[in-house]
């Protein structure tokens, strides 16, 4: 019979090899089903992931944010896009784009969400990688149009390689967002103008100070960042500028204050870019 058998088969309990057919009829939909029929074409899934489950889709709010039809809300892991125009503020600079981007990548009237470690943020927005009908990483493909950046925020990695790969590769074709001023290298004894943003800044070690529980490190700018000692152990194995003070980093996060210092909290090792 033809139902579309990947609704059924993405939400079973047990790990399954099926093999399904897949057609659009005369308006475009996509269809499955366990039968061929005119114009169908067989679809191996071997190991179906059990954590994906599909949604009716209601609207895409911005590049990496959208609504489900049941009214919630859905905050893509891994990514973030510039903010389109709300409440008072204008919008940010590809805003606007990564948004009409995003719709551009979600043609159906549903959406396949896969969830990581967390199920929901402090707003109770529902946090996922979304996923289409061909099981192509739309997350992933955001990052590598250069819609977006990447933003790991632990625990919640489960495809934070894969998606700083696809970063890099815009980056060095300078696609999207990587042609824009805010999103290039800059000094970070500027860091003081661009407080409250996201921004790449150039800098280098100066000292360590470790507490009980977090390190007080702080960068030629003034720049400082507040790290907890288990993670900076991780970070001084894998970013020789964190052993070696004076050796050229790039460090990449949104710019605070403490002490009336410009500040970057560090979560995660992505933040340290390569100075190749």
């Amino acid at each position: 019979m033809r139902t579309t058998a990947l609704l059924l088969l993405l939400t079973l309990t047990a790990t399954i090899n099926a093999e399904i057919y897949r057609w659009r009829d005369s308006s475009g939909q996509l269809h499955f089903g366990d039968r061929p029929t005119s114009g169908a074409e067989q679809v191996t899934l071997p190991g179906i992931d059990l954590e994906r489950s599909r949604y009716p889709l209601d609207k895409v709010i911005d590049g990496d944010t959208i609504r489900l039809k049941d009214g919630r809300s859905v905050r893509l892991l891994g990514i973030n896009a510039p903010e389109v125009a709300h409440h008072n503020s204008p919008a940010q600079s590809g805003g606007d784009a990564a948004r009409e981007a995003l719709v551009a990548l979600l043609p159906e009237k549903s959406v396949i969400l896969e969830f990581d470690r967390e199920r929901h943020d402090h707003y109770d927005r529902l946090l996922a990688h979304l996923f289409n009908d061909d099981g192509e990483n739309i997350n992933s493909k955001l990052l590598r149009q250069g819609i977006v950046y990447q933003v790991a925020r632990p625990p919640n990695l489960k495809y934070a390689d894969d998606y700083r790969s696809a970063e890099q590769q815009a980056r060095r074709e300078q696609l999207g967002i990587w042609m824009l001023d805010e999103y290039q290298l800059t000094p970070a004894s500027g860091a003081d103008k661009f407080r409250n943003s996201f921004r790449r800044l150039t800098t280098q070690l100066i000292s360590i100070k470790k507490r009980r529980k977090y390190s007080e490190v702080e960068f030629e700018g003034p720049l400082t960042a507040r790290i907890e000692n288990s993670l900076l152990e991780q970070l001084m194995a894998a970013v020789p500028g964190l052993r070696q003070p004076g050796t050229p980093l790039v460090i990449r996060g949104w710019v605070g204050t403490r002490s009336g210092i410009p500040s970057i909290k560090i979560t995660h090792a992505s933040q340290f870019e390569s100075t190749q």
